[in-house]
């Protein structure tokens, strides 16, 4: 069991704004209680109603479905890592009528994560595709040509790797980085290709200059946490909660 501690260091990277929203109503509170209205009978009940809210508020983003994921974290300066020459990278948005949603909708649909399962039960796998990649703008940042496709030597698209940085995040001028989304294809899983899609996203955030990248994968998802070890990645602690 997390510790209160722990759950709002966890719901400060799920959900920051709210929960920086509920503590600063909170502390509002305190402020007016202790030092500037202690004998204003209405301030002190709207005080204690505000703080109630507080409360509920808090409780209510606690209490979001959540599943376990296992955190991973390369820390830098470290040497570039190298990438399998099995594989050729594109950029997505170069090949043409860029098929990412497509694939993303596939890698979805058959996928061992929550979320993943999550929203293709809500939307058809194209719109639940396009949800996940319309979420990247929400406190990420990245360029165009760092989201690559993996393309083997029959010019079949394997899998894909979305890297991203962190906004506002960043240390002594280097980001803090992470994989947005990575994924294999059905047909072309159990080769092993998650390790080479890993090491290139981790290869494109060091060319980018990170001071660390930041990643978690589901406790089920076996093939993941194996890549994750493979390529370097380092586990940053037990597994903890994450919202659906």
């Amino acid at each position: 069991m997390f510790s209160e501690r722990n759950k709002c260091f966890q719901l400060f990277r799920i959900n920051p704004i709210g929960l920086t929203s509920a503590i600063a109503l909170h502390n509002f509170t305190v402020i007016l209680l202790n030092r500037w209205v202690p004998d204003n009978l209405a301030l002190v009940v709207l005080c204690s109603i505000v703080n109630k809210a507080y409360r509920f508020l808090l409780r209510a983003l606690m209490s979001q479905q959540t599943y376990l994921k296992v955190p991973f974290v390369w820390e830098e300066p470290k040497p570039r890592i190298e990438v399998s020459t099995r594989l050729t990278f594109e950029p997505a948005k170069a090949i043409c009528d860029n098929p990412l949603i497509s694939v993303v909708a596939r890698v979805m649909t058959s996928s061992s994560d929550a979320n993943d399962r999550r929203l293709v039960a809500e939307h058809d796998p194209d719109k639940a595709a396009e949800c996940l990649l319309n979420s990247s703008k929400d406190g990420f940042s990245y360029q165009d040509e760092w989201w690559q496709f993996g393309i083997n030597e029959k010019g079949d698209i394997v899998g894909f790797v979305l890297p991203v940085t962190y906004t506002g995040c960043a240390k002594e001028s280097l980001e803090e980085g992470t994989i947005y989304y990575i994924g294999v294809v059905p047909e072309y899983r159990g080769l092993g290709f998650a390790n080479d899609l890993l090491s290139k996203g981790t290869r494109t955030l060091q060319e980018v200059g990170v001071w660390r990248v930041f990643c978690d994968t589901a406790v089920n998802n076996a093939p993941m946490i194996s890549a994750f070890n493979r390529v370097g990645y380092r586990q940053y602690s037990e597994p903890w909660e994450r919202p659906l």
